[in-house]
């Protein structure tokens, strides 16, 4: 009969312990469904922020907004309008004179071609640069 009582008892407590676990779960769950909530929350306040700016850029970067800023500091900027003429393509642009350094290298090539100078050239290899 003892033993039917002592077995009674460990069930009762089993059960016990497991009604305390499954609360506990549940609660936890719950938690951490209410934190998804907020932050689903924070993404969507974030996203309409977006919107907003995107909204304020649009309205900010207007033609004739920018026209009339233009015109109203045109004095403080030092602003032209622009000509026609102003606008070149690429064969237009004149060709860079070459400056001290490339002067120097085609002079030594010109003074190794009459041999004037022996033909030394740097031996080291660097990853970078093929001979």
């Amino acid at each position: 009969m003892t033993v039917f009582r002592i077995s009674d008892i460990i069930l009762v407590a089993v059960m016990i312990c497991a009604a305390a676990v499954t609360y506990k779960v549940k609660y936890e769950a719950q938690k951490r469904y209410q934190e998804i909530r907020q932050i689903e929350r924070q993404i969507e306040a974030e996203k309409d922020t977006i919107n907003l700016l995107h909204a304020d850029w649009a309205l900010m970067t207007q033609p004739a907004r920018m026209q009339r800023l233009a015109a109203q500091y045109q004095e403080q900027l030092g602003l032209q309008i622009i000509e026609p003429g102003q606008i070149v393509g690429v064969t237009d642009i004149p060709e860079r004179l070459p400056d001290a350094i490339q002067n120097i290298i085609e002079n030594s090539d010109a003074l190794i071609a009459r041999g004037g100078l022996t033909d030394e050239r740097d031996t080291i290899q660097t990853g970078s640069i093929r001979q």
